[in-house]
C-alpha cells in the first residue's frame, strides 16, 4: 500500500455512513426468530434499509413502522428467469404489502442473449408500478458473464425505466458513473467488509453498499469519528 491520502466524500456523521448500508436478510434457512433478530440489528445500526424474503416482508414492515429504516424486498430474484408476468405480480404484491425498496434481476439469458427489448419492456413495466407507489426500484447488475459492453447496454436501459439504484461490483463504479450520471444512483452489492472497504467505494461513487455485518462496521466507523476533532472529515483512504 502506498501512503494513506486524504479525501473528502461527505461523510462525516454516524448518520452519513449508516444512511448508505443496506443489510441483507435472505438465507433461505432462517427462522421467523432469526429473521426477527436480523431485523432487530439492522434497525438498531441505523442503516438505510433491511432487505427480506418476500414472505417475510409483512413481519419486516410491522416490525420497521415508525423507523426510518425502509422494509425492502427482492422480486424476480436470484437470477431472473421468471416470466415478465410473474415479475410484475411479485413486485406489485410487495408494493400492497408496504415494500418502499424492491430490488430485481434481469433476465440474465434474455440479456446475454441480447434480446434487450425483453429486457427493458420488463423493467419498464416495473419501474413505472414503483414509480407510481413512491417506491425504489432497484436492478442488480453484477453477474460474472455480464461483458461491459452489456453492462453498458443494461445501465441504460434502467436509465429510461425509472430505475432509482442500479447494483455493481465495485470495480465497475467508474463505468456506472459514467454511464449512469445523474439519473440512477450505484450501488455496491458485494466485497464491502471493512471500514476501508466502505470508504473507498463510497469515494467511486457508490450510493448504497450491502454489507453482511452492519453493526461492526458502523462500530469502526464510530470508534475512528470519536478518535477525532469534530471538524474531521472522512479518514483517509489508502491507494494501491
Amino acid at each position: 500500500m502506498n501512503p494513506a491520502t486524504e479525501t473528502s466524500i461527505g461523510l462525516k456523521t454516524y448518520e452519513d455512513l449508516a444512511q448508505r448500508l443496506e443489510y441483507a436478510v435472505l438465507r433461505p434457512d432462517f427462522t421467523d426468530e432469526e429473521v426477527a433478530g436480523e431485523i432487530q440489528r439492522g434497525q438498531s445500526a441505523g442503516v438505510a434499509c433491511v432487505t427480506v424474503r418476500p414472505s417475510d416482508l409483512d413481519f419486516a414492515v410491522r416490525m420497521l413502522s415508525g423507523s426510518p429504516v425502509l422494509p425492502a424486498s427482492t422480486a424476480g430474484y436470484p437470477e431472473g428467469g421468471q416470466t415478465t408476468g410473474v415479475k410484475l405480480y411479485e413486485a406489485r404484491d410487495l408494493l400492497r404489502r408496504g415494500a418502499k425498496e424492491i430490488e430485481t434481476v434481469p433476465n440474465l439469458g434474455k440479456l446475454l442473449s441480447r434480446q434487450f427489448q425483453h429486457v427493458e419492456t420488463e423493467l419498464l413495466q416495473m419501474g413505472r408500478s414503483c414509480l407510481e407507489a413512491g417506491v425504489t426500484l432497484k436492478v442488480i447488475l453484477d453477474h460474472p458473464r455480464l461483458t461491459e459492453d452489456l453492462k453498458v447496454i443494461a445501465m441504460k436501459i434502467c436509465k429510461r425505466c425509472e430505475v432509482g439504484i442500479v447494483s455493481l461490483p465495485a470495480a465497475d463504479l467508474p463505468l456506472g458513473r459514467r454511464i449512469l450520471k445523474e439519473v440512477c444512483r450505484m450501488k455496491v452489492s458485494s466485497g464491502v467488509t471493512t471500514l476501508e472497504d466502505a470508504l473507498a467505494a463510497c469515494a467511486a461513487g457508490a450510493d448504497r453498499l450491502q454489507v453482511e455485518h452492519p453493526v461492526a462496521l458502523l462500530a469502526s466507523w464510530r470508534a475512528w469519528l470519536e478518535s477525532q476533532p469534530a471538524a474531521q472529515d472522512a479518514p483517509p483512504l489508502r491507494t494501491n
